[in-house]
């Protein structure tokens, strides 16, 4: 199979799939087929975009049958099942690979019918399926997940941290664990957009005061993002320091948990400094925009494998306030410069803002030399040639 021929398997709101294609069939300077598996349902506009960036899209349309047992619980998950199966057995190619992105446990019921298209199948763990989904599994659930990692033929996982880990619970494993990454395509745009960006104007045009700190809370909506502890201290913060002036922006256009987002709107009703909530989609620009005009970056979540967000205010200049419970060897070892929060307390935090807030431009000059660590890191142009390189090893051993 002189053709490389890849097959990715996941929810078609993964945007890192459709990333990965898309730099895939960038780089790639041999034959290349990329194809998707569709495990969710999929609106006709979004199948449109797939058919741009794969060669082919294999879906299933969520049907009456499934919508109506939608809060069936284990009744929709067996029909669900049985709907993805027959969507795998439809697909009449062999593949290099098969790819599984973010482990569902209702892929252990999936992977054997997989197998019949590829001799290799990869399961490439996110970190919030391997930290947050695992931790609230019962044990069938847990069964379910381990036999999948017993399954697959490689783990990919993003950074040595996690790698160590997943090595240490299942050491039986520790042969098929690789660390690879995936890129940013915000960073790889970046340096072009920053050569014509102009802070002062997009501050104007997001409604900020220019002589504002500007002040990125948490780069989603999900609740380990710990918004509610940001907003206490931030307020805290400002009535002790009494004259800086903040702006603070909360982009939380994902995950879709409204709940949470009024929970977040109630919780700023009564603070002292002007906010800006994205909670609709935020096109490549946009991001680009709020990394460009963040001084201060909050990252204090409750647990992280590697978030991309993060390396993309490291690239735009963004002073990164990280939680010291979340470890990053990676970026210690390249040289990474960042303050941390020792405890996750709003006191502990409020210590700390108050300290970079203060020294704005002293921290701003610390971290001035982060630009160029953050594109080695988390840039495609750094980053796809391992992808391509364990795909080729694969398609090698098939001559």
């Amino acid at each position: 199979m002189d053709e490389l021929r890849i097959l990715l398997i996941g929810e078609v709101s993964n945007f890192h799939i459709e990333n990965l294609a898309k730099a895939l069939r960038k780089y790639s300077t041999k034959p290349l087929m990329v194809d998707m598996m569709c495990t969710g349902d999929v609106s006709d506009n979004k199948l449109n975009d797939l058919h741009k960036i794969f060669n082919n899209v294999y879906f299933r349309k969520e049907g009456f049958f499934l919508k109506k047992f939608r809060n069936a619980g284990p009744l929709y998950t067996l029909f669900n099942i049985i709907s993805i199966i027959k969507l795998s057995t439809s697909i009449k190619r062999r593949y290099t690979v098969a790819e599984i992105h973010y482990l569902d446990t209702f892929y252990a019921y999936i992977v054997p019918f997989i197998r019949r298209k590829t001799d290799n199948i990869f399961a490439c763990l996110w970190g919030s399926d391997y930290y947050q989904d695992r931790a609230a599994f019962g044990k069938r659930q847990k069964k379910e997940f381990d036999y999948l990692l017993h399954y697959v033929d490689k783990i990919l996982v993003g950074t040595s941290q996690m790698s160590s880990e997943v090595a240490a619970e299942y050491p039986a494993l520790n042969g098929k664990i690789s660390e690879i990454r995936f890129g940013s395509p915000v960073i790889d745009r970046m340096e072009e957009f920053l050569q014509t960006a102009n802070a002062t104007k997009i501050k104007e045009r997001l409604g900020i005061d220019p002589e504002c700190i500007v002040i990125s809370a948490g780069h989603n909506g999900a609740r380990e993002q710990n918004h509610l502890q940001i907003i206490d201290a931030l307020e805290q913060t400002v009535k002790e320091l009494g004259n800086t002036k903040i702006h603070v922006l909360f982009p939380v256009t994902y995950p879709a948990d409204e709940n949470y987002r009024n929970e977040i709107r109630q919780w700023l009703q009564h603070v002292s400094f002007p906010v800006t909530i994205f909670d609709k989609f935020l096109a490549e620009e946009q991001v680009m925009e709020i990394r460009v005009v963040s001084d201060v970056f909050i990252h204090i979540q409750s647990q992280d494998a590697f978030s991309a967000a993060m390396l993309e205010y490291f690239y735009a200049g963004t002073v990164v306030l990280n939680g010291a419970w979340l470890k990053y060897p990676e970026l210690d070892t390249a040289g990474m410069v960042y303050p941390t929060v020792e405890n996750n307390t709003v006191a502990d935090l409020v210590n700390a803002l108050k300290e970079i807030l203060s020294n704005m431009q002293v921290f701003k000059e610390k971290c001035k030399g982060n630009r160029n660590i953050a594109y080695n890191l988390k840039s495609w142009e750094a980053n796809v040639y391992k992808w391509l390189g364990v795909y080729d090893q694969l398609n090698a051993s098939t001559q």
